[in-house]
Parts: structure tokens; C-alpha cells; sequence
């Protein structure tokens, strides 16, 4: 039995992971999480999309090619650490941290974050998909020559993306968000952590105003 609800789909990015400086927030990471079995899929499809039209008649008889044909869609988890090298991506360069949820909004801080993910991932797997070298690893871990194949697909799949993504590093971090502060001052400043840094962080309630809360 397979599927979207049994435990090798779920907790894909685990809550302690921290993939680079600041990578502490538990609500995208849930979020990305619950978005993976559909969005996995997504990527695997756009790869498969690419291989099969770039097929030469000769190639198009092939053994392996005609197991990618019969493969439509995932039934099972693969591809997690691809998945999670472009969801690291993504809250490296483009995600700013937790946010204030503002009880005034029409739209909840949850949805907007589940949007602005699922939004950059959807096209970031078409670009993907169209290096060949990422197209074919991708279908190669999905529908390996030997299974024994398929760890190193995915292997491989992971040095293209780290190279095409680069380094983590807060220098380029804060260039790519925008922000003008000084890194070294930023990684010289102790970051507390548990309860301690969410009672410095939730605002006094104030009278007929209601709790402040926080995005994660």
C-alpha cells in the first residue's frame, strides 16, 4: 500500500533541519512538507515531459524508455533529496523568516506562504526540466536501469542542483533578499532558541486588541 497519507510521504523536511544560517522556520518547512507528494509529482512529470520529445526513433524502443512511458505518476516517495535541496532553495532565497499573523488579514499568513511556494516551485520544476542532464537523472531515479541505480541518480540529481543553486551563504543570502545588513554582525549575534526566544517575540496582549501570534 502507497500514498500521499502513509509515513514515507510525510515530514519530508524535518523541523530541526537547518540547511544554512536563520533556517529556522517551522511553519514553511511543515508547509513544504504537506506540498510534497503533489508537487514531487509535478517535477517528475515535467522530466518525464522533456525526455520522452527528445527521444530519437532508436532511443524510443528502448527497454528504459519504455518503462518511463508506463510510469505516468509517482505511487511512492522518491526523489526527497532533490525535493529538498529546492525547498531549501527556496527559503534561502526567497523566504524572509517567520512572520506576525495580523488578525486584520484577508488572507491568512498560511495561504500566503502555501501560494508563494507551490507558485515558485511549479515553474522552477519546468526550468529544471529543461537541463537534459536533470530531465534524465530525474527519470532515472524514478525508472532506474537496476534499482541499485537509483541512489546514484538521485545522488547525481543533487550535485546539478547544487550547481546550479551554489552555495549557502549569508552574504548571498541577504543580496538575494534584498537587505542591507552587515553579516558579520548578523552571525556574531547569539540566536536564542525554545521558549526563551518565543516570549522575546510575542507581543504584550492588549486590552480588546487579543493575543498577538506568531506564524509558527
Amino acid at each position: 500500500m502507497s500514498g500521499p497519507d502513509m509515513p514515507g510521504w510525510q515530514a519530508v523536511i524535518a523541523p530541526d533541519r537547518q540547511d544554512f544560517w536563520g533556517d529556522d522556520d517551522l511553519r514553511i518547512k511543515g508547509m513544504q512538507s504537506e506540498s510534497y507528494p503533489f508537487l514531487i509529482s509535478a517535477l517528475y512529470e515535467a522530466a518525464r515531459e522533456q525526455v520522452l520529445a527528445a527521444l530519437t526513433p532508436v532511443q524510443a524502443e528502448s527497454a528504459i524508455v519504455k518503462k518511463v512511458r508506463t510510469t505516468a505518476e509517482l505511487d511512492q516517495p522518491l526523489l526527497r533529496r532533490a525535493y529538498q535541496r529546492i525547498a531549501a532553495q527556496f527559503r534561502f532565497a526567497c523566504h524572509r523568516g517567520p512572520q506576525l499573523h495580523l488578525p486584520f488579514e484577508e488572507i491568512s499568513h498560511d495561504d500566503r506562504l502555501r501560494s508563494a511556494w507551490e507558485e515558485y516551485f511549479l515553474p522552477e520544476a519546468q526550468a529544471l526540466t529543461r537541463d537534459p542532464d536533470i530531465a534524465r537523472a530525474i527519470v532515472s531515479v524514478v525508472s532506474p536501469e537496476e534499482p541499485a541505480s537509483a541512489q546514484a541518480a538521485e545522488a547525481h540529481l543533487v550535485d546539478l542542483l547544487d550547481q546550479r543553486y551554489g552555495r549557502f551563504s549569508l552574504e548571498r543570502r541577504l543580496e538575494l533578499l534584498g537587505d542591507a545588513s552587515d553579516p558579520a554582525e548578523l552571525e556574531a549575534w547569539p540566536r536564542a532558541e525554545g521558549p526563551e526566544w518565543d516570549d522575546i517575540l510575542k507581543p504584550a496582549p492588549k486590552p480588546g486588541r487579543g493575543d498577538g501570534e506568531l506564524s509558527y
